[in-house]
């Protein structure tokens, strides 16, 4: 059996530690936030709270959502990824050498399509079309040797009775498609999103069972976001080898091999004691190379968000945890915390080497007002910034303050590759946030502050 071409790998090739996300629209779209930084994650993702929830064991290698699109713009459009010239966007997805595909509902745009009072012969054959065209690429999928994740369709508040008899129909076809081939999954959404005995004649779904689960349209909120991650999680538990992406021994601290860029990833080295403010308390030195401060982000610089900050035995025996109990008056305030690299091992990164920030978090029960805690990773490129988000929660209806119960996850940014030709790097951090929706409360563990570097001659350029 032979390679496909440039960019193409055979069924043999393919890895359950990379996912491609289908060629769907904007809910795929936002696995990145946004065109210009695909490495980046947004909270709004399901599959992204999925990877977090099952520690980081897959990479996404392959995002293909053209926001507002139908199905049929994907197999007649250009892919924007350098990486597949020439090459439409289900093309690219059936080259790359991602072992599963991920779609998030895929066919909205096209029930909005179908007339609102269409009949009985007009659902029926706009049910067949669309149908048609999503078992064409799931069958593409199936051929290519890749397995399928489908995050069911939950569509529209404003979607008339004729649409919404459309949607089920194809989702009727969808759900006992993906039973009876040997790799798919089929995830269920529509009890999350609405009442579904509670809406009106002409507007079957207009009753909604939760709005911060959605923003009134399909999109998925954080909260949201993270309640299909969770039904998401089994299926990548049971499909992707465990992959551990976060520290979890001394003998992988920064001194050993020039690959942990923090300089005391298990909490255990300590700094200074830091003095306290009027909105931090320190009970504890924090980890050597951390900084803490307390952000507003309101014109009028009215916030109060306060935090009490300690160091305690990580419940898993990795190290240290921070200990974080915060407080919160107002939407946008945020307690932050940086971890600079090394500035040894900056001056050793090479054109090639990619570098990735992460970190283990659990979030006690009982917040209210607060988002999930996120982080990024930065480099200072000769003067320029180099960002790379995870969890990021962005919009207002990002909110996750609905979210009560305890919950945990290791968060891990895309990787940043230092660029050809560079001069000179200055500065490379990871930062962590607890940031709020609105006047609240948040207490966390954060640990196992990962800055890890991969060798040039390590990466392909497929994961």
């Amino acid at each position: 059996m032979t390679a496909l071409a440039e960019g193409g790998f055979y069924p043999g090739n393919l890895s359950l530690s990379l996912i491609g996300v289908g060629t769907g629209d904007s809910r795929n779209a936002q696995v990145a936030p946004t065109v210009n930084l695909p490495e980046a994650k947004t909270a709004r993702s399901p599959l992204n709270w999925a990877l977090a929830l099952t520690g980081q064991r897959a990479r996404v290698c392959f995002v293909g959502g053209i926001s507002g699109a139908q199905i049929p713009v994907y197999t007649g459009s250009d892919c924007p990824d350098p990486r597949y010239p020439g090459r439409n966007n289900l093309e690219a997805m059936l080259a790359s050498p991602a072992g599963i595909i991920y779609f998030d509902g895929q066919i909205a745009n096209d029930i909005g399509a179908v007339a609102n009072n269409a009949d009985e012969a007009t659902r029926n054959a706009a049910a067949d079309a669309i149908w048609g065209r999503l078992f064409a690429m799931f069958e593409a999928v199936r051929k290519a040797g890749k397995r399928i994740i489908y995050v069911a369709e939950t569509g529209s508040p404003l979607l008339t009775a004729p649409q919404v008899a459309v949607m089920v129909r194809v989702l009727q076809r969808a759900r006992t498609y993906l039973a009876r081939i040997p790799w798919g999954a089929y995830i269920e959404t529509a009890d999350l999103v609405y009442n579904l005995t509670g809406g009106t004649a002409q507007n079957p779904l207009s009753k909604k069972t939760n709005p911060a689960v959605s923003d009134g349209g399909p999109h998925w909120t954080s909260y949201g976001a993270h309640l299909v991650g969770e039904r998401i999680a089994p299926v990548l538990m049971a499909w992707c080898p465990p992959n551990p992406k976060l520290v979890r021994s001394a003998f992988e601290t920064w001194a050993n091999g020039a690959v942990q860029m923090n300089q005391s990833p298990l909490g255990t080295v300590l700094g200074a004691q830091p003095a306290d403010t009027n909105w931090l308390t320190f009970n504890t030195p924090l980890p050597l190379g951390m900084t803490a401060v307390r952000g507003l982000n309101d014109a009028n610089n009215t916030g109060e968000a306060k935090a009490t900050i300690g160091l305690v035995d990580d419940p898993r025996g990795f190290g240290k945890a921070l200990s974080v109990a915060a407080t919160f008056t107002a939407a946008a305030e945020y307690i932050q915390f940086d971890m600079v690299w090394d500035p040894l091992l900056l001056t050793t990164l090479r054109a090639g080497d990619r570098v990735s920030g992460g970190f283990a978090c659990s979030v006690a029960a009982g917040s209210s007002g607060a988002t999930a805690p996120w982080g990024y990773t930065r480099l200072r490129v000769d003067g320029a910034d180099l960002t790379s988000f995870d969890m990021f929660n962005y919009g207002s209806s990002s909110a996750g303050a609905d979210y009560t119960t305890a919950y945990a996850y290791e968060s891990m940014t895309g990787p940043i590759t230092v660029p050809d030709g560079f001069a000179a790097i200055t500065q490379g951090f990871q930062r962590i946030r607890l940031s709020a929706s609105g006047a609240g409360s948040q207490t966390a563990l954060l640990s196992r502050f990962t800055g890890v570097r991969e060798f040039a001659d390590q990466v392909t350029r497929y994961n």
